[in-house]
């Protein structure tokens, strides 16, 4: 018995580095330190393979996904988050699917491919209305922001109410913060620029 205590001891211990290299990614992230947010990813997938974390594994592919969008890279980025969304499908939950599917739809929209993006995340929309549609996913700015961005992408009329929904979700976020021009500074940036590059300066 002491030896099996032991041993679940090991793997919590190596759970948790195999997780902070993740953190590190996120915060690199944030900073715009794409290189040093992959390093990371890169190292949190090989101690995540060794101790057989899938789910954290799935959740790799999207973060790595969203930096490469970020960097204006949408060709590579489908490229990690088609695996990615087979690998989420097995172990995340239903906001955690919608949320890949939504990443991988903006990477189809950035790479000329408006119909297949549309069709991945049609049944996703209405879905999208509830204020829960994305908890439990790692960002629902993100997915908010992605949202928008995908139907604005392929010319669908949708695409105003899901910046309404992602400034409601803005609004939310900054709700306790006491300065209100930052606060109206990010909705102006919502309407009129990129979501999804404004998404690193937000509280997610």
């Amino acid at each position: 018995a002491e030896a099996a205590e032991q041993a679940a001891a090991e793997v919590g211990q190596t759970s948790v580095l195999a997780t902070l290299p993740v953190l590190r990614a996120r915060a690199a992230m944030l900073r715009r330190r794409f290189d040093e947010a992959q390093r990371q990813i890169e190292l949190s997938r090989q101690r995540q393979v060794a101790v057989g974390a899938s789910a954290f594994i799935a959740e790799l592919y999207q973060l790595e996904g969203l930096t490469l969008l970020l960097q204006g890279q949408p060709a590579a980025a489908e490229r990690v988050l088609r695996p990615g969304l087979v690998a989420l499908q097995g172990v995340g939950t239903p906001p955690e699917w919608r949320m890949g599917r939504l990443l991988l739809a903006l990477a189809l929209v950035r790479t000329g491919q408006p119909a297949e993006a549309l069709a991945l995340v049609e049944p996703d929309l209405s879905a999208l209305h509830g204020p829960d549609a994305l908890e439990g996913s790692t960002t629902q700015l993100t997915g908010r922001a992605a949202a928008w961005l995908v139907l604005q992408g392929c010319g669908d009329a949708r695409a105003a109410t899901h910046l309404a929904l992602g400034l409601q979700e803005v609004d939310r976020r900054f709700a306790q913060m006491a300065d209100a021009s930052e606060r109206a500074r990010v909705q102006a940036a919502w309407r009129d620029g990129d979501g999804l590059r404004l998404l690193p300066q937000l509280p997610d």
